[in-house]
């Protein structure tokens, strides 16, 4: 767990250099919330399988349900608006830690996965609400695009205290 937070720490870290002199497109930051999307989605349902508490559970499959239709609705915003999403630094970033993450976690022993899992869950949506609240949403061009990001930023919040409520009443 050490070494998964230790990695989120370096990639926020070289994200906010990175974010400081970007200019990303709206089909990259359209991107960035896919691979957010995609890596929540694969980690829950690991979760949903692992987990030992039913509370812990039920979060997982709220979180991959939530995650789905967030990707739903992001690939139709895009289409609608005439976007393709694109790879960006920053988008790979969040892939690559969504791997590690599940990689963690699926290493994680039996008695400290509920631990491990709500860990990386506050770790994960900090650090997209931050990437949503000062890079994503004040860079983005299209209404629509901004609406679906604002409404993403708002299911994010949700999800971070959550994962606190759960994570202190383990």
């Amino acid at each position: 767990m050490l070494k998964f937070v230790s990695i989120l720490i370096v990639s926020a870290f070289a994200f906010n250099v990175h974010a400081q002199g970007s200019g990303l497109s709206d089909g990259e930051i359209a991107n960035v919330l896919m691979m957010v999307n995609e890596s929540e989605i694969d980690v829950g349902k690991l979760a949903d399988g692992k987990a030992q508490s039913a509370n812990v559970r039920s979060f997982a499959k709220n979180i991959v349900d939530t995650h789905r239709q967030n990707m739903k609705e992001i690939k139709k915003v895009t289409k609608e608006i005439g976007i393709e999403a694109k790879d960006s630094s920053l988008s790979k970033m969040f892939k690559e830690d969504g791997k590690s993450a599940y990689k963690d976690l699926k290493r994680a022993e039996k008695a400290n996965f509920d631990q491990v899992y709500l860990d990386q869950q506050i770790v994960m949506h900090d650090k997209i609400l931050s990437t949503l609240n000062n890079t994503l949403i004040p860079g983005v061009q299209d209404v629509k695009l901004k609406t679906q990001l604002e409404r993403s930023r708002d299911a994010v919040a949700v999800h971070l205290a959550q994962a606190r409520t759960l994570r202190s009443n383990l």
